[in-house]
């Protein structure tokens, strides 16, 4: 991808979700299974539209860390897994709030190709969750009726892309 051009898409679309309206601000608490008595409050800006990049609307997991390696300096990255579930939260919260958030239903391609798949008709979204060396990535399935999870998937496969604003990132202005 051509730097330059990533560099003001993001500069844009994180401008463009900055107006009122454009985003969802979500606060929940999470906390590790070991450690249950120590809880982190997560805050985010949830934009309510994708990343499209001219019209490439679905990106490979590399191209996805590539974007939020360049986005982070606009307050833009990927969403971790955990944060993905507590953000399913409020998108199956009273089994409405799939369509508030408008994540598109158009699935993924097949592994290391540009062919859609699309047999459960989900939403399927990469997070910025891999295991070490980055041969599996975590992403988001949402179906129709609201029912979500986060599998591992293949890098080499197509996935949109939800970057959130990060208030932490913007801080560090």
């Amino acid at each position: 991808m051509d730097t330059t051009k990533v560099r003001k898409a993001l500069e844009r679309f994180a401008y463009d979700i900055m107006s009122p309206g454009n985003y969802r601000l979500l606060k929940f608490s999470v906390s590790e299974g070991n450690t249950p008595w120590k809880e982190k409050t997560v805050s985010l800006m949830v934009p309510n539209r994708d990343f499209e990049l001219g019209d490439k609307t679905m990106f490979t997991a590399e191209e996805a860390f590539e974007l939020q390696q360049h986005g982070m300096d606009f307050g833009l990255r990927l969403p971790r897994a955990h944060e993905w579930r507590g953000i399913g939260f409020w998108i199956t919260h009273e089994g409405e709030y799939v369509k508030k958030f408008q994540l598109e239903h158009d699935g993924h391609t097949w592994q290391g190709t540009n062919i859609p798949q699309n047999q459960d008709h989900g939403a399927y979204y990469w997070s910025g969750s891999s295991d070490k060396d980055r041969s599996h990535v975590r992403a988001m399935r949402v179906l129709p009726d609201g029912t979500f999870d986060i599998n591992f998937r293949s890098p080499d496969e197509s996935m949109r892309v939800r970057l959130i604003i990060d208030p932490t990132l913007l801080r560090k202005k």
